[in-house]
């Protein structure tokens, strides 16, 4: 047994005492990944995400926003194997505290027009389960080989409040005015971004090039560029938003900032676990 593995997972039961729902306010959900186990854990109780990336889980940001009243989520414990489920349906929660899962209440409310879509892994023990109102990262599981249970339950919004400048259906578009300045990476290379160009060293060209932004579409609150072999195309990510798309991911850039991620070519971000490698932030 990984007893890291379970302690880790089971401080999610002793954090849920807190997890209150705020009465009279929509809820911003919080994501947290677990690199041990391959869970990911859904929280609107801040002192309960806090007590878990004390832990070493590590924080997502905002996963959906959640009305303050509606159908309720009930959340459950599987003490054996460390995993939570989240399920709108009182037969499935009763069936499943008959096999032993600890009923830990309702996390939060179903209701508006988002819907967040749930994925089962088959393979694993821990972290069967994925939910997100994303679709670019349902499709992806799916593609990866998870299975589409379909809607979960719906929730008021997919996009968290931020405050970044950044306005992606412009950048999209091919004007970069809202992200024009210098940007630097923890190593202090540069990149120069202009009304309509992107320039800048880039490590793993080992050469000054224009950055191409090119097939760019907005996924999950951020911008996503296709890259080819001979181009070096980013992602451009709002500050409270994280890069999603696998489980496997895990976005170790700086959330609190708006920043660009670059690596070059086809294939180059494969590591999204060290994501903070290709991270700029603006400096002026």
């Amino acid at each position: 047994m990984n007893k890291k593995r379970y302690l880790i997972a089971g401080l999610a039961v002793a954090a849920g005492l807190g997890m209150g729902i705020s009465a009279n306010a929509d809820v911003d959900m919080q994501r947290l990944y677990n690199p041990n186990s391959g869970e990911h854990f859904y929280t609107a109780g801040s002192a309960e995400k806090d007590s878990l990336i004390k832990a070493g889980w590590k924080y997502e940001g905002i996963g959906w926003v959640a009305p303050d009243n509606g159908d309720p989520v009930y959340r459950l414990y599987n003490p054996n194997a460390g995993d939570h489920f989240y399920t709108l349906s009182a037969y499935e929660r009763n069936e499943l505290v008959k096999v032993g899962w600890n009923d830990e209440g309702i996390g939060w409310y179903s209701g508006g027009n988002t819907p967040v879509y749930r994925a089962y892994n088959p393979n694993a023990v821990s972290g069967a389960h994925n939910y997100t109102p994303g679709s670019f990262e349902q499709n992806s599981l799916i593609k990866a080989g998870w299975k589409d249970e379909g809607i979960a339950w719906y929730g008021i919004s997919s996009e968290p409040v931020t405050s970044s400048q950044m306005n992606l259906a412009q950048i999209q578009k091919g004007d970069f005015s809202s992200i024009e300045g210098i940007w630097k990476d923890k190593y202090g290379n540069t990149l120069t971004i202009t009304k309509s160009d992107i320039t800048g060293y880039i490590p793993e060209a080992d050469f000054t090039q224009k950055v191409i932004v090119k097939d760019p579409k907005i996924v999950d609150g951020y911008l996503m560029a296709n890259p080819s072999l001979e181009d070096q195309s980013p992602l451009i990510v709002p500050k409270d938003v994280k890069v999603t798309g696998s489980p496997y991911w895990a976005d170790d850039s700086d959330s609190t900032q708006d920043r660009i991620i670059a690596a070059v070519g086809k294939g180059a971000m494969a590591p999204f676990n060290e994501m903070s490698r290709f991270a700029y932030y603006k400096v002026k």
